[in-house]
């Protein structure tokens, strides 16, 4: 039966609330049987435990020595059925039970003081599961225990009078719906000891919800940035151990399964599993922080492993921040030493405090958010653009700053903090400036105006298309039209000093001049046509006392010639 520490060594938590868990266990021989065709000593172990919401094929088993070690299978353990421990002495009461069972998860009938009807079952008795949590010492007076239960997430204490059980036994520590189950390992170990292995899987039940503070000083125009992430464990067997390693994703991957638990971890049968494979895959991502998640394994990997695990050593450092790196296409917030609990959220800091960054007050503007901006690209636009009152500064964290919420604090002269607004922060890479919206403004006003020009020139491409037969390869022309559009922001200030401005706009086109020029860009990928980038330009201006100021641009779209390219003239 497996007892080992079930402390993963390291966790790879996502937003969407999944989690990479790696876990050492060692496999120590529990039973064996020789192979029918040949004389070799299969061994047999339990290891786990493995939730019952486990992603279907993600969990593996490898050994760290696999010369040493070959590993046959993984299948879904026996259930054990948990023994209550048997009291020391000569009293066998039920009382005297849940005095030897302290902190064991238990099942309880109990009769209503009421009725003089013991039988199990009986509409008079009353059933409550929990854990032993007090039990009044042995002796004269009245016999009271206190049952810790848990209902919608919430714990509650139960004072029970052991005088009244009727039926007392043991249950799986956990609650409904966080189930797990163990997996037996089939195995040739050719090495000395038990063999060492890393049991790893995909599962819901761990993710991160990162949030930042901002402790604006407006009388030298710094501030001072924290960033905390809250871990929230729904898997029952952690139990507070350190994780060495926990790193914190800014993204979402793709988890084409993740709606499918896999068979080793729910023992669903062959039928409904098929049932649900071809349910569909690639389901919605997973969004609700705190509700159990799943997990997966490959059943039957040929995995290898071997050799001792060796004691792990006493921890010595405090958690904390181990720092950061990109892996891919993802960055990975790194933590050391993290204690993990079920159901006990944990806040800690998931980037280096960063102190007086110098600040500056801007008016934003997000030209996207127009009333009209899904008009055909034909058409005429004339938008007013809400101006809100901004700040703007440095990340000089060196490290990306993921998009979450930010409180904005105000020091004040008594060096006390007062709440100013909660905004959100926008993903920002190391060393770009970020901005983060306050409050709405009255007195700076916009206009934003798109004109576009009635005529329109028609562009040839040509593409080399294979034709089969005599005449080899042939190309045909393909033709594009180009719509010419003005667009002109104007930016009306009514109030008594200069301000400065940040215009943003995701521009769908070819930008082709700019008065002022940008200040800044970031290039996407064209659309599935390839004819048009989507780009982020940001503009900068300063904006006079009671006065106005303008940007204008340039730009064109482009659109396939429908007409022209399916008529049979192209060809050449």
């Amino acid at each position: 039966m497996n007892n080992q520490n079930n402390t993963p060594s390291s966790v790879v938590c996502f937003k969407n609330g999944f989690s990479f868990v790696t876990v050492p266990v060692v496999l120590k021989e529990e039973d064996s049987e020789k192979s029918e065709d040949s004389n070799v000593e299969i061994k047999l172990c339990s290891i786990g435990p493995l939730p019952s919401f486990a992603v279907h094929g993600t969990v593996g088993l490898q050994a760290d020595k696999p010369e040493c070690v070959k590993i046959f299978s993984l299948s879904k353990a026996s259930k054990v059925d948990e023994q209550l421990t048997v009291p020391n002495g000569p009293d066998f009461s039920y009382h005297a039970f849940l005095e030897a069972n302290l902190d064991s998860p238990v099942r309880i009938n109990v009769k209503d003081g009421n009725s003089g009807n013991s039988q199990f079952g009986n509409s008079a008795n009353f059933n409550y599961e929990g854990t032993v949590k007090w039990v009044q010492p042995s002796g004269e007076g009245p016999k009271m225990a206190i049952l810790e239960t848990t209902e919608n997430m919430m714990k509650f204490d139960k004072l029970i009078d052991t005088s009244k059980i009727v039926h007392l036994e043991r249950i799986m520590r956990g609650v409904p719906g966080y189930e797990s189950s163990s997996l037996l390992v089939r195995y040739v170990n050719r090495g000395d000891g038990d063999p060492a292995c890393t049991l790893s899987y995909l599962t819901k039940g761990l993710t991160w919800a990162p949030s930042y503070s901002i402790l604006m000083n407006t009388e030298n125009k710094t501030i001072k940035l924290e960033g905390k992430a809250c871990l929230l464990c729904d898997l029952p067997f952690l139990n507070g151990g350190a994780i060495s390693e926990i790193s914190l994703v800014a993204g979402e991957p793709k988890m084409e399964f993740q709606h499918l638990s896999d068979p080793l971890a729910s023992g669903v049968s062959a039928s409904d599993f098929v049932s649900q494979l071809a349910g569909g895959h690639g389901g919605q991502i997973y969004h609700t922080r705190a509700a159990p998640r799943m997990m997966s394994q490959a059943p039957g990997q040929g995995l290898f492993g071997g050799g001792q695990i060796a004691d792990a050593p006493e921890m010595v450092e405090a958690e904390g921040i181990k720092g950061g790196e990109s892996v891919q296409d993802f960055f990975h917030y790194n933590l050391k030493n993290v204690p993990l609990k079920f159901n006990q959220p944990l806040s800690i800091p998931f980037i280096e405090e960063c102190d007086n960054i110098e600040f500056e007050d801007i008016y934003y503007l997000n030209l996207d958010n127009v009333s009209n901006s899904s008009r055909p690209h034909n058409d005429d636009e004339q938008s007013s653009v809400e101006v809100k009152h901004a700040i703007t500064f440095k990340n000089i964290s060196g490290q990306p700053l993921t998009t979450a919420p930010v409180s904005i604090l105000a020091k004040t002269k008594e060096n006390n903090s007062k709440f100013m607004v909660q905004g959100m922060m926008k993903f920002t890479n190391a060393a770009k400036n970020a901005t983060i919206e306050i409050t709405r403004t009255m007195d700076v006003q916009s206009k934003f105006v798109v004109e576009t020009m009635k005529e329109r020139k028609t562009e040839v491409i040509n593409e080399v298309i294979e034709v089969t037969g005599l005449f080899g390869a042939a190309s045909k022309k393909q033709y594009v039209d180009t719509i010419q559009k003005h667009a002109k922001v104007v930016i009306m200030n009514s109030k008594d000093v200069e301000i400065k401005c940040k215009i943003e706009h995701q521009l769908y086109g070819h930008l082709q001049e700019s008065t002022p020029e940008t200040k800044d860009k970031t290039e996407h990928q064209s659309n599935h046509q390839g004819l048009n980038p989507t780009t982020k330009y940001v503009w900068e201006v300063q904006v006079p006392a009671a006065g106005k100021a303008e940007v204008n641009f340039k730009f064109c779209v482009k659109e396939w010639n429908r007409a022209m390219n399916n008529s049979k003239q192209g060809f050449q």
